[in-house]
Protein backbone atom coordinates (compact mmCIF):
# COMPACT_ATOMS: atom_id res chain seq x y z
CA UNK A 1 0.00 0.00 0.00
CA UNK A 2 2.22 2.77 -1.24
CA UNK A 3 1.13 6.27 -2.03
CA UNK A 4 -1.37 8.66 -0.56
CA UNK A 5 -4.67 7.09 0.42
CA UNK A 6 -7.95 8.98 0.76
CA UNK A 7 -7.90 8.52 4.51
CA UNK A 8 -4.53 10.23 4.83
CA UNK A 9 -5.46 12.88 2.28
CA UNK A 10 -8.36 13.94 4.48
CA UNK A 11 -5.97 14.48 7.40
CA UNK A 12 -4.02 17.31 5.82
CA UNK A 13 -6.27 18.59 3.03
CA UNK A 14 -8.24 21.09 5.21
CA UNK A 15 -4.97 22.69 6.30
CA UNK A 16 -3.80 22.95 2.70
CA UNK A 17 -7.17 24.35 1.65
CA UNK A 18 -7.04 27.01 4.36
CA UNK A 19 -3.50 28.04 3.45
CA UNK A 20 -4.37 28.19 -0.26
CA UNK A 21 -7.40 30.37 0.48
CA UNK A 22 -5.30 32.72 2.60
CA UNK A 23 -2.68 33.01 -0.14
CA UNK A 24 -5.41 33.67 -2.67
CA UNK A 25 -6.97 36.44 -0.57
CA UNK A 26 -3.56 38.02 0.05
CA UNK A 27 -2.85 38.08 -3.69
CA UNK A 28 -6.26 39.58 -4.46
CA UNK A 29 -5.83 42.18 -1.71
CA UNK A 30 -2.41 43.18 -3.03
CA UNK A 31 -3.70 43.45 -6.60
CA UNK A 32 -6.70 45.50 -5.44
CA UNK A 33 -4.43 47.94 -3.59
CA UNK A 34 -2.13 48.25 -6.61
CA UNK A 35 -5.14 48.77 -8.89
CA UNK A 36 -6.41 51.54 -6.62
CA UNK A 37 -3.03 53.25 -6.83
CA UNK A 38 -3.24 53.28 -10.65
CA UNK A 39 -1.13 50.30 -11.73
CA UNK A 40 -2.35 49.14 -15.15
CA UNK A 41 -0.70 45.72 -14.90
CA UNK A 42 -2.48 44.94 -11.65
CA UNK A 43 -5.77 46.13 -13.13
CA UNK A 44 -5.35 43.64 -15.98
CA UNK A 45 -4.24 40.80 -13.68
CA UNK A 46 -7.12 41.08 -11.20
CA UNK A 47 -9.88 39.79 -13.54
CA UNK A 48 -7.55 37.03 -14.74
CA UNK A 49 -6.95 36.01 -11.14
CA UNK A 50 -10.69 35.84 -10.45
CA UNK A 51 -11.34 33.82 -13.62
CA UNK A 52 -8.55 31.42 -12.66
CA UNK A 53 -10.14 30.94 -9.24
CA UNK A 54 -13.53 30.15 -10.75
CA UNK A 55 -11.94 27.74 -13.23
CA UNK A 56 -9.99 26.00 -10.47
CA UNK A 57 -13.11 25.63 -8.33
CA UNK A 58 -15.11 24.21 -11.27
CA UNK A 59 -12.33 21.79 -12.19
CA UNK A 60 -12.09 20.60 -8.59
CA UNK A 61 -15.86 20.09 -8.36
CA UNK A 62 -15.91 18.00 -11.55
CA UNK A 63 -12.92 15.96 -10.38
CA UNK A 64 -14.45 15.26 -6.96
CA UNK A 65 -17.76 14.29 -8.58
CA UNK A 66 -15.99 11.83 -10.86
CA UNK A 67 -13.91 10.30 -8.07
CA UNK A 68 -16.97 9.98 -5.84
CA UNK A 69 -18.70 7.79 -8.38
CA UNK A 70 -15.74 5.86 -9.74
CA UNK A 71 -13.09 5.33 -7.07
CA UNK A 72 -15.05 5.08 -3.85
CA UNK A 73 -17.25 1.96 -3.81
CA UNK A 74 -18.83 2.81 -0.45
CA UNK A 75 -21.38 5.06 -2.16
CA UNK A 76 -22.65 2.12 -4.18
CA UNK A 77 -23.05 0.10 -1.00
CA UNK A 78 -24.47 2.87 1.19
CA UNK A 79 -26.95 4.41 -1.24
CA UNK A 80 -27.31 2.26 -4.36
CA UNK A 81 -30.34 4.15 -5.70
CA UNK A 82 -28.41 7.44 -5.79
CA UNK A 83 -25.40 5.74 -7.33
CA UNK A 84 -27.38 4.07 -10.12
CA UNK A 85 -29.58 7.13 -10.81
CA UNK A 86 -26.56 9.37 -11.30
CA UNK A 87 -24.77 6.66 -13.24
CA UNK A 88 -27.69 6.33 -15.65
CA UNK A 89 -27.96 10.11 -16.01
CA UNK A 90 -24.29 10.40 -16.92
CA UNK A 91 -24.50 7.46 -19.32
CA UNK A 92 -27.56 9.00 -20.97
CA UNK A 93 -25.73 12.26 -21.73
CA UNK A 94 -22.59 10.57 -22.99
Amino acid sequence: MAGVLYRYLMDYSPVLLLSAALCWFCAENALTRRTASGDATAAAALPALRIAMAAAAACTAVYRFCTLFTMEPWLQGMNPSLYYNVSRLVQFWM
